[in-house]
């Protein structure tokens, strides 16, 4: 986890890494430098956000629900199909404390995210961190998927990952940034 003088960092934004693994068609895991030690850091990406679009130009939306337009799970795309190891990416995180021992070493899921030539791009809204609250049925899923993995992300023999993750937010925690 991330500390900053011994308190744990409740929010990462807009921190670059890389794709390290594609876990299933809904599921990839991205590795990042920990922005106070730089050890590398973990984080849980489902398809719900990660947004597909061009980057490289300017980007403006009217209002969230277009953000919400270009998730990978609107579209119907399998991360699978749009993610490559290695592939660079800019993501919001918040820490979920997973279960002790984690063999993945999995600390953090992604609340929004972008690849692509993304340039000074940011994710294309923000949160209230004071909101936050992932919602139940999302933290048993991620426990579960987390469980499901070996220490190189493998998946272990008669697991099943290829599960479409529940929605995350409980609560309505997003505003937009226009882009």
């Amino acid at each position: 986890m991330c500390l900053n003088d011994g308190k744990l960092v409740p929010f990462l934004e807009s921190i670059d890494g890389n794709i390290e693994k594609i876990v299933s068609d809904y599921l990839a895991v991205a590795v990042f430098s920990d922005p106070y030690t730089l050890e590398r850091r973990r984080a849980l990406c489902s398809w719900s956000e990660v947004f597909c679009m061009d980057w490289s130009r300017p980007v403006k939306f009217a209002n969230i629900g277009q953000v919400f337009q270009h998730q990978a799970e609107r579209q119907k795309l399998s991360l699978k199909d749009i993610m490559w190891i290695g592939m660079p990416v800019r993501m919001d995180l918040v820490p979920i404390i997973p279960f002790d021992p984690c063999l993945p070493k999995i600390g953090y899921s992604a609340i929004g995210l972008i690849y692509g030539d993304f340039g000074s791009n940011r994710i294309p809204f923000s949160f209230d961190i004071k909101n936050i609250l992932i919602s139940q049925d999302y933290k048993e899923y991620y426990g579960r998927m987390i469980l499901a993995l070996d220490s190189k992300l493998n998946v272990r023999p008669g697991e099943n990952v290829d599960v479409k993750p529940p929605r995350k937010l409980g609560a309505k925690v997003m505003s937009g940034n226009g882009g």
